[in-house]
């Protein structure tokens, strides 16, 4: 359960791995996604900004620049 949600989108072309399923718990700083090149070089990690919980993750590897990977459910008690 949540009041918000934060989408995490590619910023890169490449392959991607899912370091979660959904409805993991994550903390915030915990790795969700990490993408490579064409050759298998790491080329970005893709981290939580928040505490909460996995609702949602791409099922198919390859990713354009500005897909959605995934999405994060969290409490915000401003």
């Amino acid at each position: 359960m949540g009041n918000e949600w934060n989408r995490i989108r590619a910023e890169k072309g490449g392959y991607v791995e899912n370091k979660v399923q959904i409805m993991d718990k994550v903390k915030k700083g915990d790795i969700l996604f990490v993408q490579y090149d064409a050759f298998g070089k790491k080329i970005k990690e893709y981290i939580t900004d928040n505490d909460g919980v996995v609702a949602s993750i791409k099922d198919y590897p390859y990713s354009e620049p500005g897909d959605s990977l995934g999405r994060v459910i969290y409490t915000n008690n401003k």
